[in-house]
């Protein structure tokens, strides 16, 4: 129960030739509850709202877009004085469906309605979110505090996605690097405005290079190499900017022609290519431009000669939750007032009907919704859809599977090397691209480190080669330091720009708006971001949705 809506309008009788007929509801609010509909008669394709004697107003079943809180099925309300039926402002929610097109029930989160095949009982409501991750959680948060309930589904036992955290036993680490910061202070007014308390952070981040520690980014801390190593990648870097091939075409073109062959050698070309699981040609330029923000020519040189200079200044400092891990900040989302979050329950299919969709579950749960909005990777909606043009989409939509493996340390131990790093790049030989040392983010933690493998085909002994790797580097003392080691494979961790994704999204949403179904997220529209770049994103969407 919401007691926050606002209060009754000045009141208005709307009926036809009787008191027991309206012919055009506007709107009806309380304190405890809320209609809306559209401008349409009632009595055409939707029930009768009746007034009556007692002067409560029932019997409510509609055929458009209508919305109830805190009651369910029937609305009944107390009209004083038998003025009748309260006039309130219109929230036009959703397109005006068919005359003919009957919802059955007037739900109310996970109000339940009949469904039309076998009897089967049906959720019914206003828009169905797929997907638990963050960007589904604010969104259900999001469209809650503007008036439209919906019904968030997971399909693994608990929330967060990319932003949870995993606990055993003693220890507890990040799916993933998180560090929480935005050059927006409408977000970090956001991250503030949880119930959470963070720690604040400066960066402290390494490229392990030929086995010596180098600033990060790489090209910022060129003072770190060698001398000749220092010299070719200067010397490179200008002669790229200076003769290098423009306009750059991919990743892999920039690279060598926009950052020269010393930098692309030592770091940048053995890098990208472990991490990415497509050829670096197929990667567009728009990875650079939303990510990498090269540095300028004399700012190469000065790092050349001057060591410990900072680069991208926005992400040189953030905050991390105190207590609970990155995961704090889906949880503390879930909790906020809101529809219906259900957890352990997959999307077998989605089914067209006449209003909108049927969303099918594995454990046999069914949903009816006008409007789905999808948050889980774009080869899975596909795959839940049923045919159409979209499916000759499905495989142009490229991504990252990682392996996760987690190192924990018995009390009292510590890694040898880089332990006091929030996180290490790795371009050579090691089985990882990168290390993130969860005790520099939260110190009452055991050490653990979790490194991270792109999956390129069958990774056998993905633990066993984590630990040879970590004692080659000097990083972990001795196998006997190690009170845990746990893996587990994270699906689509990164959607790959390729080169026509543009193209290809801008496609698949041009098929699938005008059906009511909406791609929304990191992995849900394709959108390479961080948890900023998530809260935005969201925070404009929910504000054109509602």
């Amino acid at each position: 129960m919401d007691d926050r809506l606002p209060p009754l309008r000045a009141p208005r009788l709307v009926d036809g030739s009787s008191p027991d007929c309206v012919q055009a509801l506007r709107g009806v609010s309380s304190g405890r509850g809320r209609i809306a509909g559209t401008r349409g008669g009632v009595g055409g394709g939707g029930r009768r709202c009746s007034l009556g004697d007692d002067g409560r107003i029932g019997g409510v079943l509609l055929s458009t877009a209508w919305e109830c809180r805190s009651g369910v099925g029937a609305y009944s309300r107390r009209v004083g004085g038998g003025s009748g039926v309260v006039a309130a402002p219109l929230r036009q929610l959703f397109r005006v469906a068919s005359p003919h097109d009957r919802l059955g029930s007037l739900p109310v989160r996970s109000a339940r309605g009949r469904g039309r095949s076998g009897g089967e009982a049906v959720t019914v409501v206003p828009a169905v979110i797929l997907g638990g991750g963050l960007a589904g959680l604010q969104l259900r948060r999001l469209l809650h505090e503007r008036g439209v309930e919906t019904v968030v589904l997971e399909s693994r036992e608990m929330t967060g996605g990319l932003c949870r955290t995993i606990s055993k036993g003693d220890w507890s680490w990040d799916v993933g690097p998180h560090a929480f910061y935005s050059r927006d202070p409408a977000i970090m007014s956001e991250y503030r405005a949880l119930p959470i308390e963070y720690r604040a952070h400066a960066r402290r981040v390494r490229v392990h290079h030929r086995g010596r520690a180098v600033n990060y980014p790489f090209e910022n801390g060129l003072a770190d190499l060698p001398f000749g190593d220092r010299w070719e990648c200067v010397s490179g870097y200008l002669r790229a900017s200076m003769f290098g091939e423009r306009p750059f075409r991919n990743l892999h073109h920039w690279i060598e022609h926009g950052l020269g062959d010393g930098i692309a050698r030592h770091f940048m070309l053995p890098y990208n290519r472990k991490i990415w699981s497509v050829p670096l040609q197929e990667i567009s330029m728009g990875l650079v431009k939303n990510k990498i923000e090269p540095e300028p020519p004399w700012k190469i040189v000065r790092n050349a000669l001057i060591p410990g200079t900072v680069g991208r200044g926005y992400q040189s400092r953030f905050i991390y939750p105190r207590t609970n891990g990155a995961g704090a900040i889906p949880d503390a989302v879930a909790k906020a007032s809101g529809g219906e979050i259900a957890t352990g329950v997959p999307v077998r299919s989605l089914e067209k009907t006449e209003r909108g969709w049927r969303v099918c579950c594995e454990r046999g749960r069914r949903l009816e919704a006008e409007r789905v909005v999808s948050t889980i990777p774009i080869p899975s909606l596909i795959d839940a859809l049923p045919p159409g043009p979209w499916k000759a989409s499905r495989d142009r939509f490229k991504f990252n599977d990682t392996i996760f493996v987690a190192v924990g340390l018995k009390e009292g131990r510590r890694f040898r090397r880089f332990g006091d790093c929030h996180w290490v790049f790795f371009a050579g030989p090691e089985s990882f691209y990168r290390l993130t040392f969860m005790n520099a983010l939260d110190p009452a933690r055991l050490d653990t480190v979790v490194a991270e493998i792109t999956v390129k085909g069958e990774e056998a002994d993905a633990q066993g080669r984590v630990i040879r790797d970590l004692l080659a580097a000097g990083i972990l003392g001795s196998e006997d330091d190690i009170g845990l080691v746990a893996a587990h494979r994270e699906h689509c961790t990164y959607p790959i720009q390729t080169l026509d994704l543009d193209r290809d999204r801008a496609a698949l949403e041009r098929e699938l708006e005008p059906l009511g179904v909406f791609l929304l997220g990191r992995s849900g529209r394709w959108d390479y971001v961080n948890t900023d770049g998530i809260f935005a994103r969201v925070r404009a969407f929910a504000e054109a949705f509602a």
